[in-house]
């Protein structure tokens, strides 16, 4: 994913002509542009953690009916 720009200043050529050719040749690549679009995107869980997930669900709901059963259940609106 990584990609090398290489500018060799030219003669006569000031800082900020070389800062200008610079910002085009990034623009120009879509360096900026993909690495915004990345910026925000999770991975996908591993099936080992969507494992444990549901695992951890399972036990939980589990625990849950037996509270209910045993009158512990203070929540109000659930099933």
């Amino acid at each position: 994913m990584t990609d090398n720009i290489h500018l060799v200043k030219k003669e006569k050529e000031n800082s900020m002509a070389v800062l200008k050719r610079f910002s085009q040749k990034v623009r120009s690549a879509g360096i900026v542009t993909r690495v915004k679009s990345l910026r925000y995107n999770d991975r996908q869980p591993s099936d080992l953690v969507r494992k444990q997930k549901a695992l951890r669900k399972i036990e939980n709901e589990a625990v849950r009916v037996r509270q209910r059963k045993l009158g512990k259940d203070t929540r109000r609106g659930r099933r």
